[in-house]
């Protein structure tokens, strides 16, 4: 088995670059529903927004010098980035966190490709006894959902990387109506994604971590802004 035609005559770097570091048999097997239904565009980009955050991911452990480390990643859906680390770091232990996962699924993934992997399936909003993590990863983070991601990394971890979804809360509103900076600055800014990304990464500052923003233009999304920060 390997990868239908249509992904692999993409030429993308990001798309080659995940193919060449990912069975597709575990690839066939989280991405089921999308390649029955052949949505091809949502795979590609699903792929390339997992290299992107990779990317970052690497970049963070190669400055703390070690391959070993813990990893959560909240609201991890079909868990395709919790399964490349851990596919790509098998010293690693890696923890997708969500609602709820089939039987299969997990029985699928679990026993039959990684021993690195484990399943929550909990409410992000009911996570209060997680063991301390060294990162927190969330892609897709939908409205205030991103709020409380960067809160469970106050809490549970020493980094996060979190890649913004759909916009607002009831604290970006106020805090857009309250500070005269911000005010400013969004009267320069023609996009309400970077202004709600913007909030975010004050609202980590909040929580003492220090903050780096990155735009991913090979991701192949108009949702490409990555936030990732360091508990001071």
């Amino acid at each position: 088995m390997t990868y239908p035609k249509e992904i692999l005559s993409y030429k993308h770097e990001y798309i080659r670059f995940f193919i060449k570091r990912f069975p597709f048999d575990v690839f066939s097997i989280l991405m089921r529903p999308h390649l029955e239904r052949k949505r091809y565009n949502y795979i590609l980009k699903e792929m390339s927004e997992v290299v992107g955050v990779f990317n970052v991911l690497k970049n963070l452990i190669n400055k703390n010098k070690t391959d070993k480390f813990v990893l959560y990643e909240l609201m991890s859906g079909d868990a395709l980035f919790s399964h490349f680390v851990a596919k790509n770091f098998p010293n690693s232990k890696v923890v997708a966190i969500d609602l709820k996962f089939s039987e299969e699924y997990k029985s699928n993934n679990k026993s039959k490709f990684f021993d690195n992997i484990f399943f929550i399936e909990k409410n992000i909003l009911e996570i209060k006894d997680l063991e301390k993590a060294d990162f927190i990863v969330s892609i897709h983070a939908c409205n205030n959902l991103s709020e409380i991601v960067i809160d469970k990394a106050s809490e549970f971890s020493n980094f996060f990387i979190l890649v913004p979804c759909c916009i607002g809360s009831e604290n970006y509103e106020k805090w857009k109506r309250n500070n005269e900076i911000a005010n400013k600055f969004f009267n320069a800014i023609n996009n309400e994604y970077y202004k709600w990304c913007f909030y975010l990464a004050e609202y980590a500052k909040s929580k003492n971590f220090h903050i780096n923003l990155k735009v991913d233009n090979k991701m192949l999304t108009e949702r490409n802004l990555i936030i990732f920060g360091k508990k001071i």
